[in-house]
């Protein structure tokens, strides 16, 4: 009588695959990826790999000039394999906005930056009650408006424009601050 094993199936859970780290700052890569299942013996690849210390291990060093997605395929010793997002948002320095003769710092990333259809508005500056967020052609004419009350200073806004791709302006103001970043829809 033959018999035959199949090894459990390969499988994964990640706790977080999304982070954000400051311009020139790096940061470790698959730290909350488990794999399970399949032969064992995983091999790994991340793709890109130009800001990667090594894109062969679990858990390689990043240090991406801009935000980027990456990819880790894994594969098991059957050549099973999957593959997992993990996207590093690199934060700029932040923009600095006149106020009232002084420089408060101010700031907005777009991400992802090309993209398709969600972005995510992540805008940092000092507390106010009222902040508008529009999002406009280089004419002016405006294609989505949203109220952003009681700011505190830091804000994650998520976006589904539907529009066609181009370049669109993200705007954003109120009474003591106004800037405006490029949004780009494929």
């Amino acid at each position: 009588m033959l018999s035959v094993e199949q090894p459990p199936e390969l499988s994964y859970s990640v706790t977080e695959n999304d982070t954000t780290i400051r311009k020139g700052e790096s940061v470790v890569l698959g730290s909350g990826l488990t794999v399970c299942g399949g032969s064992g013996e995983y091999s790994y690849t991340w793709s890109p790999a130009n800001s990667l210390d090594n894109p062969l291990v679990k858990n390689p060093v990043a240090t991406p000039e801009d935000t980027v997605t990456y990819l880790v395929t894994v594969t098991d010793g059957n050549g099973c394999r999957f593959a997992v997002p993990f996207t590093v948002n690199v934060k700029r320095e932040a923009v600095k906005s006149i106020l009232a003769g002084s420089l408060v710092p101010f700031d907005v990333l777009i991400f992802p930056n090309p993209g398709n259809d969600e972005f995510r508005i992540y805008i940092t500056g000092p507390p106010c009650h009222k902040m508008e967020l529009a999002v406009t052609d280089f004419s002016g004419r405006i294609f989505l408006k949203e109220i952003l009350r009681n700011f505190e200073g830091e804000r994650t806004v998520v976006l589904h424009p539907g529009l066609s791709g181009g370049i669109y302006l993200v705007r954003i103001s109120s009474e003591k601050v106004f800037i405006s970043k490029e949004l780009i829809i494929r």
